[in-house]
């Protein structure tokens, strides 16, 4: 991670995540707010922080001890070789892209056996 030039009182960081080649900005904010774990090792965000119904998130945490919370979308079992197979994926991205862009062709396949 490298830190950029601040931009007015908050420093803004650039990451690109190794695994989906993803770039993310983040623009930390102070919510003025303090917190410590219970004896139970759980945290209460309390309600300076608003997260939406039913979301879920992945825990991380860096080598200065802090901690990102980072939503998550749950992937059905079934549909997981897919997600986790980045040229599947990247060529099902191109595919719609294409269809987005009107690129499509028309394979005649022959008669339908039913008809």
């Amino acid at each position: 991670m490298r830190e950029l030039p601040h931009c007015g009182n908050r420093p803004i960081r650039i990451t690109i995540d190794i695994h989906t080649g993803v770039l993310v900005m983040s623009d930390w904010q102070d919510t003025g707010k303090e917190t410590e774990p219970d004896n139970r090792n759980r945290v209460h965000l309390g309600t300076a922080i608003k997260t939406p119904d039913g979301v879920r998130y992945k825990v991380k945490q860096n080598d200065q001890g802090q901690i990102l919370l980072d939503p998550v979308k749950l992937v059905p079992a079934y549909e997981a070789w897919f997600h986790n197979n980045p040229d599947r994926l990247a060529l099902f991205k191109l595919s719609v892209a294409q269809a987005e862009a009107g690129q499509l062709v028309s394979i005649d396949l022959g008669p339908d056996e039913d008809e």
